[in-house]
Parts: structure tokens; sequence; C-alpha cells
């Protein structure tokens, strides 16, 4: 009796015939994708395409896909700035532009998949001018507020 089997587990074939089994290794292309050497991935959402303003904040998000590179459900992160007089960044991902300049947000992986690290550049410019208006008013006059 001759039969093979292919282990979806392991990178082996077995062989048997008439009660002798030899492993062999199995080529790379028969371990298919159950055993990729690919790290996990962090990717960043919400970042704005052009440069944020000082004093304007955007919602960052973070998702997480595992070494097979199917998504990791509710993962976890720490966020982080490079520069945090530029731009700070909250633990849920509120990033908020301060002065001009430019830092790296990063979100780090804290459960599952912990360690991988994604970032995004973020450059902050001076915010939009403001115009204060002060009018006077003749002495006893009343106002409006």
């Amino acid at each position: 009796m001759r039969f093979l089997s292919v282990s979806d587990r392991r990178p082996t074939v077995s062989v048997r015939h008439a009660g002798l089994s030899l492993a062999l290794a199995a080529l790379a292309a028969c371990t298919g994708p159950a055993d990729p050497d690919v790290p996990p991935v962090v990717t960043i959402t919400g970042a704005p395409t052009a440069a944020l303003s000082s004093g304007a904040s955007a919602q960052l998000s973070a998702a997480l896909t595992d070494r097979r590179g199917k998504p990791v459900p509710a993962p976890s992160f720490t966020w982080g700035s490079s520069n945090p007089q530029v731009v700070s960044v909250s633990p849920t991902g509120l990033m908020t532009g301060a002065t001009a300049g430019t830092a790296t947000i990063s979100a780090t992986s804290t459960g599952a998949e912990a360690g991988a690290v994604g970032s995004v550049s973020v450059t902050v410019v001076p915010g939009a001018p403001f115009k204060l208006v002060i009018t006077t008013q003749p002495d006893g006059a009343a106002s409006g507020v």
C-alpha cells in the first residue's frame, strides 16, 4: 500500500510503503502561506496629505496585520511623537500641531504581535493669521457683551 500525505502545519512530506515511513523535507513551494517569513505590519491612516497647521488637530488610526497578512482584531497601540514641541499625539492618536517643523508620529502595537511599529511624517506650518479688533467705548457707554 502506498500513499502520500502533506502536512499543512509542518514543512514535511511523509511517504509510507509497506510500513516504512520516510520523512522528506518539503519544498518551500509546498509550505504555502502557513509559514511565511513576513513581519507584522502597522498601517497608520488619517494623517493630512498636506501640512498640518499649528493649533489644528487630526485623528489618526492604526491597523495591524499579523505575520500571515491577516488583520488583527481590536489591536492596541502606544502612540508617540519624535518631537512633541512640533506635534503632540494623545494616547488615542489625536495629533495636534504646535509650532512649525517636522516630526514623526509612531504607533507601536502592544497586544498581539507586540512591538510592530508604523510611522508617518508630519509637517506643521504656522496657523492662519488671525485679526484682533479692539474697539474703545466712550466713557460711560454701555457695552453689548
